[in-house]
C-alpha cells in the first residue's frame, strides 16, 4: 500500500518540493560549519554560526501574511508565494557566490541570513499547499515525502559545496546550487493548486495565543524535544569530531551524508506504515527504543573513531534514527495544523521545537570546547532518558 500511495504524483511534486527546499539548509547546517571547522575555527564560533537558524524559530511570525494574502502575480495562494520566493532565494545564492566565506565572513554570514529567510518562508508555502492538498490520512506519506527530501536536498546542498570547495571553488558551487533551487519554478508553472472554498480569514496575534492555549503546543515540544537533540543536533557534533580526527571533507560527504541520507531515505518509508498501522504516539515511544541505542553508540563513537566500518555503521544508523523521528515529527506538527491557517500553525509549532534546539547547539559546542565530545553526548543521552521516562508515564495524557 504505502509503495503505491508515495507513488502517486502528487506526492512525487512534494517530494521535489521539499527536495529543493533543503538544499540551502544543507548548505547552511552542513558545508559552512564544515568549512570553518576544517580551517580551525573555533568550536565555540561555530555554535554562534547556527544561532542564524533562529529566523528558522520565529517565521510563524510572517507566516500569518503568508496565509493572509494572495499575490496577484500568479494563480494559486501559496503556489504564487512559492514562485516569488523561489525566484529570490535564488538570486540571493548567486550574489553569496561572488563573497567566500573565508575571505568575506560577515557579508557571507548577512547574505546567508537572507537567505535562511527565504528559505524558511519557502518552507512556509510548502507545508500551506501540502495540508491544503491532502486529506488528514495522507499526510503520513506526505510526511515520508518531506523527510525524504530533506535527506535528498541536504545531501545535494552539503555535498557539492564541500566537494567543489576541496576541488574548485566556492563561487561555483553556489552558482550551481543557484540554479538547482528554480527547478520547481519550471514545475510551478503547469502546477494548478486547489482553491479553497471558503474566503480567506485572516489570523491575528491573539489567534495564534489561542492556537497555542487550546491545541496544546508546549505538548509537542516536550514529546519532541530529545529526540530531536539526538538524532539531528548530534549532526554537527559528530561532523566536527571527524574533522577533528583530520577527516577530509570528502570522507565526511561519502560517510556521514551518503551512507546516511540511503539508510534514512529507507526510515523515513518504514516510519510511515509504522505510523499508520500504530498512531503517532505509541510510534513516537516505538522510535525511542531505536533512538536510545542510537545515544549508546554516540557515546563510544570517539573511543572508537579510528575503526571506520564501525565509524560508517553509526553514522548510517543515526540517520536511519533520523528518518524515524522527522517523519513522526512532521506527522504530529501537521495534523495538529488547520487548513485555513496551515503555514501559521505548523511553524509555530516547529518554531517552539528549533528554539530550544539551536539554543542547546550553542551549549553543545561550548562544552565540547570545555570537556569533550563524549561529554556532550552523555548529557544528551541524560536528558532524553529522564525525558523519555516522563513522557512514558504520562502518555496517557497525550494519547
Amino acid at each position: 500500500m504505502i509503495v503505491i500511495e508515495i507513488f502517486d504524483r502528487k506526492y512525487l511534486f512534494l517530494l521535489l518540493l521539499y527536495t529543493l527546499q533543503f538544499v540551502p539548509l544543507g548548505f547552511f547546517y552542513g558545508a559552512i560549519p564544515a568549512i570553518l571547522g576544517s580551517n580551525g575555527v573555533s568550536f565555540d564560533i561555530i555554535g554562534w554560526v547556527y544561532l542564524l537558524g533562529l529566523l528558522w524559530v520565529f517565521k510563524f511570525i510572517w507566516a500569518r501574511y503568508i496565509d493572509n494574502i494572495k499575490l496577484p502575480f500568479f494563480d494559486g495562494h501559496y503556489r504564487s508565494w512559492l514562485m516569488v520566493v523561489q525566484v529570490l532565494l535564488s538570486f540571493c545564492m548567486f550574489i553569496c557566490s561572488y563573497f567566500p566565506l573565508t575571505q568575506s565572513f560577515y557579508i557571507s554570514l548577512f547574505l546567508i541570513g537572507i537567505i535562511n529567510f527565504l528559505s524558511s518562508t519557502q518552507d512556509i508555502c510548502v507545508d500551506g499547499l501540502a495540508i491544503n492538498s491532502l486529506r488528514r490520512d495522507q499526510l503520513e506519506y506526505a510526511n515520508s515525502m518531506q523527510t525524504i527530501g530533506t535527506f535528498i536536498g541536504s545531501l545535494i546542498g552539503l555535498a557539492l559545496p564541500l566537494y567543489s570547495y576541496e576541488i574548485y571553488d566556492w563561487s561555483l558551487s553556489l552558482q550551481i546550487l543557484s540554479l538547482i533551487v528554480l527547478i520547481p519554478t519550471f514545475f510551478l508553472i503547469f502546477y494548478k493548486e486547489k482553491h479553497k472554498n471558503e474566503a480567506i480569514q485572516r489570523i491575528t496575534f491573539k489567534q495564534i495565543y489561542l492556537f497555542m492555549k487550546e491545541k496544546d503546543g508546549f505538548k509537542i515540544l516536550l514529546i519532541m524535544i530529545p529526540g530531536y537533540w539526538i538524532v539531528e543536533r548530534s549532526f554537527p557534533l559528530i561532523q566536527q569530531l571527524l574533522i577533528k580526527n583530520e577527516w577530509s571533507l570528502i570522507d565526511i560527504v561519502i560517510s556521514q551524508n551518503i551512507l546516511g541520507s540511503i539508510t534514512g531515505i529507507l526510515a523515513a518509508l518504514i516510519a510511515s506504515s509504522i505510523i499508520n498501522k500504530f498512531g503517532k504516539n505509541r510510534s513516537y515511544l516505538i522510535f525511542s527504543v531505536f533512538i536510545l541505542l542510537d545515544v549508546i553508540l554516540m557515546i563510544l563513537l570517539e573511543d572508537f573513531i579510528e575503526k571506520k566500518a564501525f565509524v560508517n555503521f553509526v553514522l548510517a544508523y543515526n540517520y536511519f534514527c533520523l528518518g524515524l523521528f522527522m517523519t513522526s515529527y512532521y506527522t504530529f506538527i501537521m495534523s495538529n495544523s488547520s487548513k485555513e491557517y496551515a503555514g501559521t500553525h505548523v511553524n509555530i509549532q516547529h518554531g517552539l521545537l528549533l528554539f530550544v534546539s539551536l539554543l542547546s547547539t550553542k551549549v553543545l559546542f561550548s562544552l565540547v570546547e570545555l570537556f569533550s565530545f563524549k561529554t556532550s553526548f552523555m548529557i544528551l543521552g541524560l536528558v532524553f532518558v529522564l525525558t523519555s521516562i516522563f513522557i512514558y508515564i504520562k502518555r496517557a495524557k497525550y494519547e
